[in-house]
């Protein structure tokens, strides 16, 4: 027989259950929203690469789709940095020039060599650009470029005087800046390489050949930390303990299994997932991979190319 004691103590006891549940449901919600208005300039492609793609604005709850159309081409990669949208415009010959316009404007052609270019990047201050040309003595029966890092060259663009050089023999360059200096990496035939701009500072860490070339090494806008996707099928996170000379330490661990795309913030690490046949959720994480990955939203598709972080 339960005293009146014992039904108290049971009701209080169930009280406190449902009052740490709901806590814990408002702590998710918040912290989902927190990450969630962080993406108000996260975009994806949604479509397989190379072929005319949308952006699709990843905060929005239905998903809005935002069209890149251009006339008689089709974008093989995109970037935007405040105002400025910067895309790599493949013709109908198969050509690949760099175009530039300002949001809503029509767009600008800044190159005019034509070839194959992938790997497109913008420093913060949209004042240089980044991308990889193909070699075009690389014979054109080759079956994977990717396998041959000698037969790509990666281009530094000045949008200020429209100045375009060879910069390095390697692919995928992408700007940062540490302690107040612009840095490019790149990866090369000596592995990962990172170049002090203006200087000809070039450090390299031979522990990485990338066997993919749709999912090259990204590094954070700080550069204070390094992915590296793996034949596991996804990316493992190393910090990047001095630039000169280049030490990469131990990894921190990997992100979850089926991580197709990633990219860093300044405070966190953004990915999308693939879950099943068709499906993909996004999530976020610290970028030490200290703390529990938080799901930020599900999507019916998979984002099988690249996902753009705006806000650096």
């Amino acid at each position: 027989m339960k005293t009146p004691s014992n039904i108290l103590r049971a009701v209080l006891t169930f009280l406190s259950v449902a009052i740490i549940a709901v806590g814990v449901f408002i702590y998710i919600q918040l912290k989902q929203s927190e990450h969630l208005s962080a993406l108000e300039s996260i975009y994806f492609f949604t479509g397989e690469p190379f072929v005319n793609l949308q952006l699709e604005k990843a905060h929005t709850d239905d998903s809005e789709l935002i069209p890149l159309y251009v006339d008689s081409g089709s974008v093989v990669d995109y970037v935007k940095r405040g105002v400025k949208e910067f895309a790599l415009i493949q013709n109908t010959d198969g050509e690949v020039d760099m175009f530039v316009r300002s949001t809503g404007a029509n767009w600008t052609q800044y190159t005019v060599d034509g070839g194959i270019k992938l790997h497109l990047d913008v420093s913060s201050d949209g004042s240089l650009v980044s991308f990889t040309k193909r070699i075009e003595t690389v014979p054109s029966s080759r079956q994977d470029f990717y396998d041959d890092l000698t037969a790509w060259d990666a281009y530094v663009f000045e949008t200020s005087n429209g100045a375009s050089s060879r910069f390095a023999n390697g692919f995928a360059p992408q700007f940062f800046t540490r302690d107040g200096l612009p840095f490019l990496l790149f990866v090369d035939p000596d592995g990962i390489t990172i170049a002090k701009l203006g200087t000809d500072d070039r450090q390299s860490a031979t522990f990485y050949r990338p066997y993919d070339g749709h999912h090259p090494p990204r590094v954070s806008p700080d550069g204070e930390y390094l992915a590296v996707y793996n034949p596991r099928g996804t990316y493992d996170i190393f910090p990047i303990e001095t630039l000169s000379p280049l030490i990469i330490g131990d990894t921190v661990g990997s992100l979850p299994q089926d991580t197709s795309v990633m990219v860093f913030s300044r405070t966190a690490i953004y990915a999308a997932r693939n879950i099943n046949d068709g499906d993909s959720v996004l999530f976020s994480i610290s970028r030490d991979l200290s703390d529990d990955t938080v799901v930020l939203k599900e999507f019916n598709k998979i984002f099988s190319y690249r996902l753009i972080f705006n806000d650096l």
